[in-house]
């Protein structure tokens, strides 16, 4: 699969850094989540939203709260994460807007429990009742989840 021992040590460490990216980024939503949403704090899983599937991910709301999840490519995921009903300026120092822009094919999933979509790669699932986000392989193997409500 790998000509050489030098691309296949380039593509394991670029498989970490967005593995390493994707977990920084829902760990800072569950943060900001459960900051934004008292009811986290209370104990209280009532969810009272809904999600919209995107042509390359989904948003789901829930009060003011807006959870997004994009595919930027089949293996790249873009967390989103607002309190307030209103995502700020699509600007970042650190990732270029063509980056930004990608898109990614997805194909929704979504059952009685869970709203999501997967890509040739990945699996993501957010709990209809707590919000709460996973992402998994596609043999199920769990790359980051969510253990916290954030509603």
């Amino acid at each position: 699969m790998y000509p050489d021992k030098k691309m296949k040590i380039k593509f394991l460490i670029s498989a970490k850094v967005c593995l390493y990216g994707l977990a920084v980024a829902v760990t800072a939503w569950t943060l900001l989540a459960s900051q934004a949403c008292p009811a986290a704090e209370s104990g209280s899983h009532e969810h009272s939203g809904a999600s919209r599937i995107l042509t390359n991910g989904i948003e789901v709301r829930s009060r003011e709260m807006i959870l997004q999840v994009l595919a930027l490519r089949d293996d790249v995921l873009r967390v989103r994460f607002t309190p307030n009903g209103e995502f700020p300026e699509d600007a970042s120092w650190a990732v270029p807007a063509d980056i930004r822009n990608r898109s990614a094919g997805i194909t929704p999933e979504s059952d009685d429990k869970t709203f999501g979509f997967h890509t040739n790669v990945l699996r993501v699932r957010i709990q209809r009742a707590t919000l709460r986000l996973s992402v998994v392989d596609l043999e199920g193997h769990v790359l980051q989840e969510v253990r916290k409500s954030v509603v």
